[in-house]
């Protein structure tokens, strides 16, 4: 499964992405955050083509217990050493609320 998040208004065409969801297939988070890593790449790619001010893209691998995030920022892929599990679904709410109130869409 692959999903982006954007700042855009709902559409069929994707516009603006800032967060890039992953599922770490057979429980692979390595795996997980390589694709991620590659989409967060390519959707900071497609933002500065589009030419849209976004410089920061935010990622999710996840198995859907294991939850790890990541941030593209200057060409500099930064990964959060402890991952967060389901259990924790209150902070791993916050994070994307964190997340999409950084680019004052909240």
């Amino acid at each position: 499964m692959r999903l982006f998040l954007t700042m855009s208004e709902p559409s069929t065409e994707l516009t603006t992405p800032i967060i890039t969801f992953v599922e770490a297939k057979d429980q692979d988070m390595e795996y997980g955050r390589a694709q991620c890593a590659a989409q967060m790449y390519a959707a900071r790619i497609f933002n500065e083509q589009a030419d849209n001010g976004v410089d920061i893209i935010y990622g999710c691998a996840c198995t859907g217990e294991i939850w790890q995030f990541l941030k593209l920022e200057n060409n500099i892929l930064y990964t959060e050493i402890q991952p967060m599990f389901l259990p924790q679904i209150a902070g791993i709410l916050g994070k994307f609320h964190h997340i999409i109130a950084s680019y004052g869409r909240l």
